[in-house]
């Protein structure tokens, strides 16, 4: 049974739950508005939110994922971590 979280824990997890989210949903956004800039008509304005919509599902899908399995902080921090770290080379 997992312990009950304090409000800056739980703030924590939120924090961790966005840059999770966050990180697909920029890409498709990203990706949506190159294909509009590179060519300014309604089927590429149409194509650029289909990829900003399917960015923003993926980065509510990936973030459940993990945040299900890991804590989001704790897989992200390991994620940032270097291995010189881990092997005490510092």
């Amino acid at each position: 049974m997992k312990s009950k979280r304090t409000l800056f824990e739980k703030f924590l997890f939120v924090v961790g739950w966005l840059k999770l989210f966050l990180s697909p949903t920029l890409g498709g956004a990203l990706l949506g508005f190159l294909i509009y800039s590179l060519k300014p008509d309604d089927t590429s304005i149409t194509i650029a939110i289909i990829f900003a919509i399917l960015g923003f599902i993926l980065g509510i899908i990936v973030a459940n994922k993990i945040s299900k399995k890991y804590d989001p902080i704790e897989f992200l921090s390991r994620v940032d971590a270097t291995s010189k770290l881990d092997n005490g080379e510092y």
